[in-house]
């Protein structure tokens, strides 16, 4: 009889593959999250009427670096700040963090629990 249980392991999307092309598109989009971090600090900092610090860049570019790095174990799309984020800070008008990491939590405990992404109904 077969286990109905997961298996973890590392590089679940494959074994990593250095090629050019892989090494190219890597770099572009690592750009690509550098500048879409930059523009959300910025258009953060405007909407809030406050300054950005170098210490904002800096864990910033860290913490999206170091996702970035370790995503791939796991098989996981890392983390990037969008600038349309923006868009709902402008709607909603909530700039506190209390209510981002709530959600944040949330989303993350349906991530690691999977029979709570299973039980949600599905489109067919």
């Amino acid at each position: 009889m077969g286990s109905t249980g997961a298996a973890f392991s590392f590089f679940p999307l494959g074994a990593p593959n250095l090629q050019f092309g892989i090494i190219a598109i890597s770099f572009f989009a690592g750009l690509l999250n550098l500048c879409n971090t930059f523009a959300s600090i910025q258009a953060a900092s405007e909407l809030i009427g406050d300054e950005a610090e170098h210490k904002q860049y800096r864990n910033s570019l860290f913490m999206t670096g170091g996702f970035t790095i370790f995503s791939p174990l796991l098989g996981l799309v890392p983390y990037t700040p969008f600038t349309s984020s923006i868009g709902f800070l402008q709607s909603t008008q909530i700039y506190e963090r209390k209510p981002f990491l709530l959600g944040g939590m949330l989303l993350t405990m349906i991530g690691l629990i999977p029979p709570l992404s299973l039980s949600w109904p599905r489109c067919r």
